[in-house]
């Protein structure tokens, strides 16, 4: 079964397309079926990118915000280039400086680290900072958002989506965090804090009113923009006996 024609004369496009739908445990036990497999799956590309993804326990991500990696070719040689540098441990040390925060905001910022950015928000400034990489070919670049509209109370981001979520508090005060407050939801972007493109409506908004200080962690749950929001709930008194 050396020749293609063994394979039932299909199409040579038909056989590729019929094997990158495999799965990967199948697609390596069809690799060992003959010669003429095992040569159209070594020299796929997008084949080739799907093996070593499950090999290293990875998944494949979204576009990056700057539109590299955008072809399964480049894809692969950031991820062999990314693969061979943690083998040798070969590091590159970067620093970067996060810009002053206004002496007049007293409130903690929070921080989150995604999709190889690092992001500093408090209620009025969003710093986003894109973390070099010398795989990806990247030096790095930082910059802000600042033209809110509304105290941000927290968010989350996920870069791969270029989906930045504020959660705003109506009447939100700080000094009284126990008070009763309707929350929305602004789905923007990150790289232009404009309302995103893809959401069908750029602000949700929740029925009743919640306390500011019961909101927990957010969460963007894959491609199918599913926001995880968690309440924390108040332990319960016990009496005394």
């Amino acid at each position: 079964m050396d020749e293609l024609g063994d394979l039932g004369g299909f199409p040579i496009e038909l056989v590729l397309e019929a094997l990158n739908n495999l799965a990967i445990r199948d697609l390596l036990r069809c690799r060992r079926v003959c010669k003429t497999l095992k040569t159209l799956i070594d020299e796929s590309i997008a084949m080739q990118y799907r093996v070593r993804l499950a090999l290293c326990g990875y998944v494949d991500g979204p576009q990056s915000l700057d539109g590299s990696f955008s072809t399964t070719a480049s894809r692969l040689e950031a991820l062999e280039a990314h693969i061979n540098r943690w083998r040798h441990l070969d590091w590159v040390e970067s620093r970067i400086t996060l810009p002053q925060r206004p002496e007049h905001n007293s409130r903690r910022p929070e921080h989150l680290l995604a999709g190889g950015m690092f992001f500093d928000c408090d209620s009025d400034v969003l710093t986003c900072i894109e973390l070099p990489s010398v795989v990806r070919g990247s030096p790095g670049r930082i910059w802000s958002h600042t033209d809110f509209d509304f105290r941000v109370h927290s968010f989350v981001a996920d870069p791969g989506q270029d989906l930045l979520v504020l959660v705003e508090m109506l009447d939100w005060d700080p000094s009284l965090p126990k008070k009763p407050c309707e929350m929305l939801v602004h789905l923007r972007t990150v790289s232009g804090n404009t309302p995103h493109p893809r959401a069908l409506t750029p602000i949700l908004s929740r029925d009743g009113s919640i306390l500011p200080h019961l909101l927990g962690r957010l969460a963007i749950m894959g491609r199918l923009w599913h926001l995880f929001i968690e309440m924390r709930v108040p332990p319960k008194p016990t009496p005394l006996s």
